[in-house]
């Protein structure tokens, strides 16, 4: 069976993937998003996500260190290293202590840091090329990054968070926690990636309705970052 689904977030793919292996599904392979399941035993499995330091590979002393607890590395994406254990030989929890859960959580916002820039400056160069003229496309693919760079900083603002409340288990202080970006400015920007795409393909009247509806959900998603700001 496949499923694609795309997660910035390591403790919602954590839980998605358990809850399929509760259902009966074990997963076998990643790919860009599409996870490949297979039939077993619900709930056989108990999958943790951890961060490598090198793209698609690990360390001998890794998979060792792996291996003596029981668990196996199902996966390497990037930096992301999807394991598994038998659920009927325990908890499975890589981290334990404070110190190291920092350290960890500090190299995933590092990261989602690194790809934002990137993905920010590839929002420049189209829209650089839209107004050059040199790519028709260029506002739209513009906007479409758009929407990866709020989900990228969004991760980045989770990762701080849990850094954050970590710090604060720590030393009793107490740290205001930072708010997301709201959806509803991804999804407007979204829509008018879309209605830069599909404008010489449908009616003016259909163009019309997507832009109103890309500018009302742009409008909405300032104003739900005006409030939160204000609370």
């Amino acid at each position: 069976m496949f499923k694609y689904r795309l997660y910035f977030n390591k403790a919602a793919m954590i839980e998605w993937l358990n809850e399929m292996s509760v259902k009966g599904w074990a997963m076998t392979h990643f790919f860009a998003g599409l996870y490949t399941f297979e039939e077993c035993q619900p709930g056989k499995y108990v999958y943790q996500v951890d961060f490598g330091e090198k793209m698609f590979s690990v360390k001998d002393e890794y998979k060792e260190l792996i291996h003596d607890t029981g668990a196996e590395i199902v996966q390497c994406w990037g930096y992301w290293i999807i394991l598994r254990k038998l659920a009927a030989s325990g908890a499975f929890e890589l981290y334990t202590d404070t110190g190291s859960k920092i350290e960890y959580y500090i190299k995933i916002r590092r990261m989602f840091k690194i790809v934002t820039i990137i993905e920010l400056v590839c929002i420049w160069w189209n829209l650089m090329a839209g107004i050059a003229g040199k790519n028709l496309y260029g506002f739209a693919f513009a906007f479409l990054l758009a929407v990866f760079a709020i989900a990228l900083g969004n991760g980045a603002i989770w990762a701080t968070n849990i850094i954050n409340r970590l710090r604060e288990a720590q030393s009793g202080i107490k740290i205001e926690k930072r708010r997301k970006v709201s959806v509803l400015l991804a999804a407007g920007l979204f829509f008018n990636s879309f209605a830069w795409i599909i404008q010489e393909n449908v009616s003016r009247s259909i163009l019309h309705f997507i832009q109103m509806a890309a500018v009302a959900l742009l409008l909405a998603g300032i104003w739900d970052i005006s409030k939160k700001r204000n609370v």
